[in-house]
């Protein structure tokens, strides 16, 4: 019986020492997931701020836009001037409309991305939940395969 209770003793031992490497390794996989969701906000947050500069830009456009539309109707003169201000000025809103539209796509990729790293840091912490669930009952295991042993030997 002192026997067997030794040999339950070293396999609770070696369960307990696979499991607390198990949660390491999931601890240590939170702490990568918690490092990319930061990123990720960040990437979030330089994105939102560069949707702001094109949305600011693309309000200068417009405006200028507006500006050379009434500068054309009060110069006839300057018809031909005006017209070619106000075709820059649509390219200009062309190209800021494009930029505003890869800025969202940008930021939707960086929100789907800061999801995704959601998900994966609750299936970690879950993971960890578990670990140290099983680290307990080893733990039980081993203390009880314990008691046995000085049980025996007494």
């Amino acid at each position: 019986e002192l026997v067997a209770a030794k040999v339950r003793e070293q396999e609770a031992l070696a369960s307990l020492a696979h499991t607390r490497s198990e949660l390491q390794g999931a601890e240590n996989e939170l702490v990568a997931s918690n490092e990319c969701r930061s990123s990720l906000e960040a990437a979030v947050q330089e994105a939102a701020l560069q949707e702001q500069e094109v949305l600011d830009a693309f309000a200068r456009a417009a405006s200028e836009a507006r500006a050379a539309e009434a500068e054309a109707a009060a110069a006839e003169g300057r018809v031909r001037m005006v017209e070619d201000e106000l075709l820059s000025a649509g390219v200009r809103e062309q190209e800021t409309l494009a930029a505003l539209a890869h800025a969202v796509s940008e930021l939707q990729g960086a929100e789907d991305e800061l999801v995704v790293a959601n998900e994966n840091r609750a299936s970690l912490e879950a993971q960890v939940q578990e670990a140290r669930l099983r680290e307990q009952e080893v733990a039980a295991a081993l203390a009880h395969s314990v008691a046995e042993a000085l049980e025996a030997e007494a």
